[in-house]
């Protein structure tokens, strides 16, 4: 037995001695350090898969179809079902002397509602940790066009909406491709527009928002980083609004005049 335990550990230092010596020959520059190789890799192109919400109409003229996880919109698709349009949609909330913001998906706690058994309408109600808002939101696609919609209702739980900035923030990927999605804002027929566009494939989004203020889409940014940007993000401030309706369409090879944002 003694000479068995003998023979085994002889073995396996022979096999520890050819692997070092293998891997400095095959391998001149170590592997070491924090970062993996070929970091940072690719560009994240889906959301999370634990979804709460899926939905799209109830006949095929409209061929949006959406997600939705941590109680905000995930991926839209369109045209196909298998083709995401967008990454993620969510609301951000302020204070009016700029000291904080929250994340819709991160500081709210989350209410999920399927309005209807016949309909894959949804409200989402999410309240604010911090319990100073609400942002209750119904969501559903036109049957007869190719539109999403929200129905969003804000409220401050404390002090008044003065107290408060709403924004929304949104990622496009239309044909799922971040990096061939350009946008910019524009107004046409008397309403503010957000556009997002992939030249490739002629495919346009566009958001518009109704609301009980005067102001629309008051003010906007996109971000990207160079012609080899990710994703392409959207943020709005929506100015002093408690109800709004924000509606998100889809076009295929279709000219909207561009105007820049500020």
């Amino acid at each position: 037995m003694k000479k068995f335990n003998w023979l085994g550990i002889v073995f396996i230092t022979i096999v520890v001695i050819i692997f070092t010596l293998t891997h400095q020959i095959f391998f001149p520059v170590g592997l070491k350090g924090v970062e993996a190789f070929g970091h940072p890799g690719i560009c994240p192109t889906w959301s999370p898969a634990n979804l709460t919400v899926l939905g799209t109409a109830a006949n095929p003229t409209s061929q949006v179809w959406f997600t939705g996880f941590d109680g905000i919109l995930g991926e839209v698709f369109y045209p196909e079902v298998d083709t995401p349009a967008t990454v993620d949609w969510q609301f951000l909330v302020g204070d009016a002397n700029h000291t904080w913001v929250d994340e819709e998906k991160r500081d709210t706690t989350h209410q999920v509602t399927l309005n209807n058994l016949h309909s894959l309408s949804w409200t989402i109600t999410n309240t604010a940790k911090n319990r100073l808002d609400q942002i209750q939101k119904t969501i559903f696609t036109d049957p007869n066009r190719n539109t999403l919609i929200q129905q969003v209702t804000f409220t401050a739980l404390k002090g008044t909406l003065r107290d408060f900035h709403l924004y929304t923030l949104y990622h496009p990927a239309l044909d799922n491709q971040g990096r061939s999605t350009t946008g910019y804002s524009t107004t046409y027929n008397k309403q503010k527009k957000l556009v997002a566009k992939n030249s490739t494939q002629g495919h346009v989004s566009a958001l518009v928002q109704e609301g009980s203020s005067r102001s629309v889409l008051r003010r906007s940014r996109k971000k990207a980083e160079g012609k080899d940007a990710c994703t392409l993000s959207f943020l709005t401030f929506l100015n002093g609004l408690r109800r709004m309706t924000i509606y998100f369409g889809f076009l295929k090879a279709v000219k909207i005049p561009y105007e820049q944002s500020p």
